[in-house]
């Protein structure tokens, strides 16, 4: 509706001159046709129309008229005085046609003209004339203009036919008054010309929009076709921001509303020269490749054979768009054989170095300070509501690093009323399967969250070493995480967490290098147990939570390799973001085994607090073995805590191992209970002295140890 506006306003003014010339051709009074101009002007739009500088009038079948230095008032409101300047303006009609109500305008020139297209801060454009001098006087106060258009159609208006047009050294200028945004196109060159038998316009443009040189050269079918309703053919070839751009196809003006069916091609080597174009930093993505066929009709609109390569990614299907609803609808199904994120994910140097100054600020900040590890900050989840879509998409490869890479993807995406789902998300991820759903619900006052992960076979051994890390590491890892949450930030979603996490490995191969890795931070308790670069058999790594309303507490927690054994148990509040863990740890090695002490985690999920605890390496060692006098093995709590379908292939571990008792779910009983106790009684009479039992002994020498390490 904006451009058939601006059309209106300066084709009323172009008949205005033409009306006014024709009507004092047999006038040789300049300054007389001067008024009649100015003053027919005003009364068709309610703006002054000042010609200040001479004019030339030549009379014949094809009268012709120059003025120079025309101005052309602004709106009442407007930024400026004029909304209108030229240096010079040339009009050339047929006298004919004027009689049977025709215009034909036989050539029309601008010569530098300065256009100045704005809005107010109600959204009034300025193009917007009054119906009349007296109309005039409301010009600034109405809210749009939109009463005044609302019984026009194409076939209220009769366009002139043009058979010349051209400009030379002009500027359109767009400002927004309600966002201050500001938009120049300059025009160099502009040049059009009518085939009198078809109709057809040939146009060449050459300019910049926004300092960014543009140009253009189209075809477009009849004009007066096209305001009748009429389909039009386009053609036109493009070169702006770097980029080839191409158009073949047809449009139409209907009363419902636009209909167009054309062919786009966009190829260019960096997505960056756009940025002047878009007014503001575009990444240098590409080189890049886009066909596809636009096509529209009333409310829906579609994008039909898209292709698509960026860099080396590719990515073809149909999206389609309707309007009219509640929301726009969006309906997408696409594929690719590959997508890198690097192709969508580069950053010239100079936005990177903005980003890192933006960031650093960001960690200097008061928001820096906090205690906490999950922001309080409302997530942007009204953002669903914007839109409905119902999107598939399946990926051959999804490549999220050189090293690393999703294949086989499968999503289905759907959003309707701010309430998404994600589900399917299948993909096979280091030879292993992940099958996984997201659903987010953000139509309800307070958003709920919910994922599921199940992965299975994932080798993380493969992994590290197509990552360069380590290649002597071997195994694969099962994963079942079932979480749900709500709130509308995600510290809130944390505090509200309900669920369960389970991660299971067994039968890998595992190096001390690696263990220092992970266990960051965990230095003073399991340095000296790892001094060397030995590899080990990794029998088994098992960890559960059960997490109920942001409180998430450790069914199962243990690591059993040839060289280390760790036990753990405790909480971790998800709504203090505070941890209390406990873990117990052995060897193997006897040269080390006084130094595999307890140890807690405490302190915050920011800035946890990891401590020895040898007071309880007696108390821990006596209640192991009062459970070993009992029958029963120190991992026994752990029994049946570990589901069956995470525990894969069956453990190498003997059956009375850690492992086995952890992964089948059963208590290993002591087939030496009955030796153990006349051991026991033959100590208690030997040489006619009462030994200390084994709990004692291993309570005076975890005492020991602690007087010896100097811990109070």
């Amino acid at each position: 509706m904006t451009l058939k506006r601006v059309l209106l306003g300066l084709l009323v003014i172009v008949a205005a001159i033409g009306v006014a010339g024709y009507a004092i051709l047999s006038q040789v009074d300049v300054e007389r046709l001067r008024g009649l101009i100015e003053a027919e002007a005003k009364s068709a739009t309610g703006r002054d129309l000042q010609i200040a500088g001479p004019i030339d009038l030549n009379i014949s079948l094809n009268p012709s008229i120059s003025v120079q230095d025309v101005r052309f008032a602004n709106a009442k409101w407007g930024s400026k005085p004029q909304m209108v300047e030229l240096k010079e303006f040339d009009l050339e009609v047929a006298i004919l046609p004027l009689f049977s109500g025709d215009i034909e305008v036989k050539r029309l020139i601008f010569v530098e003209p300065i256009i100045l297209l704005e809005t107010n801060k109600k959204g009034r454009g300025n193009w917007v004339f009054a119906k009349s001098t007296a109309d005039a006087k409301s010009d600034d106060t109405a809210d749009t203009g939109a009463q005044q258009d609302a019984k026009e159609s194409p076939g209220d208006l009769v366009l002139p036919t043009i058979d010349e047009f051209s400009i030379s050294g002009g500027s359109i200028i767009f400002r927004d008054g309600q966002s201050g945004e500001e938009l120049n196109l300059a025009l160099d060159k502009v040049e059009a010309q009518t085939d009198g038998g078809s109709g057809q316009l040939v146009l060449s443009l050459l300019g910049s929009y926004n300092q960014a040189p543009i140009s253009l050269n189209a075809t477009v079918g009849s004009l007066s076709a096209l305001a009748a309703g009429q389909a039009s053919t386009l053609k036109a070839d493009a070169e702006a921001g770097g980029a080839n751009i191409t158009l073949d196809g047809t449009l139409a003006n209907t009363d419902a509303g636009p209909e167009f069916d054309i062919a786009v091609a966009v190829a260019g080597d960096s997505l960056a020269g756009f940025s002047d174009l878009a007014g503001t930093d575009v990444p240098p993505l590409g080189p890049y490749d886009i066909k596809a066929t636009l096509a529209g009709a009333g409310q829906v609109y579609h994008v039909k054979g898209l292709v698509l390569t960026m860099g080396g990614s590719d990515l073809s299907g149909n999206v389609e768009l309707t309007l009219g609803g509640q929301r726009p609808a969006i309906t997408a199904g696409l594929v690719s054989k590959l997508l890198d994120v690097a192709d969508f994910t580069a950053e010239d140097n100079q936005a990177k170095k903005k980003k890192d100054e933006t960031s650093q600020a960001g960690q200097s900040g008061a928001g820096a300070q906090s205690k906490f590890v999950f922001n309080k900050d409302p997530l942007p989840l009204d953002g669903l509501k914007a839109a409905d879509a119902e999107v598939k998409l399946s990926a051959g490869q999804v490549r999220l690093d050189p090293k690393m890479a999703l294949d086989s993807l499968d999503v289905t995406l759907s959003l309707k009323n701010g309430h998404l789902k994600i589900n399917p998300l299948s993909t096979i991820f280091a030879s292993g399967k992940i099958d996984s759903g997201l659903e987010v619900d953000a139509s309800q006052k307070t958003p709920k969250i919910a994922v599921d992960v199940m992965a299975s076979g994932i080798d993380y051994g493969q992994l590290l070493k197509d990552l360069g890390v380590d290649d002597t590491v071997s195994g694969k890892v099962n994963m079942d995480i079932a979480l749900a949450g709500s709130g509308k930030s995600m510290r809130k979603i944390a505090s509200s967490l309900s669920g369960n996490t389970a991660i299971v490995t067994q039968n890998g191969q595992i190096n001390n290098r690696i263990v220092k890795i992970l266990a960051v931070g965990l230095d003073e308790v399991l340095g000296p147990l790892l001094s060397g670069q030995n590899d080990a058999r990794l029998h088994c790594a098992v960890s559960r939570f059960e997490i109920k309303k942001g409180l998430a507490k450790s069914t199962a927690f243990l690591v059993d390799s040839e060289v280390l054994t760790i036990i753990g148990s405790g909480d971790v509040n998800l709504k203090k973001e505070t941890l209390d863990l406990s873990f117990d740890t052995a060897t193997s090695k006897a040269s080390l085994a006084s130094l595999a002490i307890p140890f807690n985690v405490t302190g915050t999920l920011k800035s946890p607090v990891v401590k020895p605890d040898p007071l309880g390496t007696a108390a821990s060692a006596a209640k192991a073995v009062e459970n070993l006098a009992d029958g029963e093995s120190l991992i026994g709590g752990l029994a049946g805590l570990v589901d069956q379908n995470l525990g894969g292939e069956q453990s190498t571990a003997s059956n009375d191992g850690l492992c086995q008792q952890a992964l089948s779910g059963k208590k290993a009983k002591n087939k030496n209970k009955n030796k153990n106790k006349k051991k026991k009684k033959d100590k208690k009479n030997k040489a006619g002295k009462t030994q200390e039992s084994p709990a004692e002994d291993l309570k005076q020498k975890g005492e020991d140890l602690i007087k010896s390490l100097g811990i109070d």
